[in-house]
């Protein structure tokens, strides 16, 4: 069956990035829920916008700087490079699969544990794009 998702958290006012750490290659910010990493083709307000205007940088670099992404809906750590050579070595790394990344989430069911590890391959949704989905098959 065909389903149709929108957004289910809207980014309220007080709840802006915050930066965390930053150096002259880098970027580290907590994307709060509601909030798309890098802009879109609505031209939403973006996490990128939020950095590109804190630090002076032009709408031509707001793609330049994204080295990852997090879905809208999914708050977290978002890594922005300062510069291409920054940018290049970060997606090397997230390609060669060198950074740890670890997700929680919350389940909307009984559960026979009151906690525990989901390990199972993540992959796209082709009936529902843009959403991810546990690969079964």
């Amino acid at each position: 069956s065909s389903r149709k998702y929108a957004s289910a958290v809207t980014v309220r006012k007080n709840d802006v990035p915050k930066i965390i750490y930053e150096d002259d290659e880098i970027i580290v910010c907590n994307k709060p829920p509601g909030l798309n990493t890098a802009p879109g083709i609505s031209q939403k307000p973006s996490l990128c916008h939020f950095v590109s205007e804190h630090y002076g940088y032009g709408p031509s670099d707001l793609n330049k700087m994204c080295v990852h992404r997090l879905d809208t809906d999914t708050s977290g750590v978002v890594i922005l490079a300062r510069s291409q050579q920054s940018l290049k070595h970060l997606h090397y790394q997230f390609r060669e699969r060198r950074t740890k990344k670890v997700y929680e989430c919350l389940v909307a069911c009984s559960m026979s544990v009151e906690s525990g590890w989901i390990d199972m391959p993540l992959g796209r949704d082709f009936e529902n794009p843009p959403w991810m989905r546990v690969i079964t098959d």
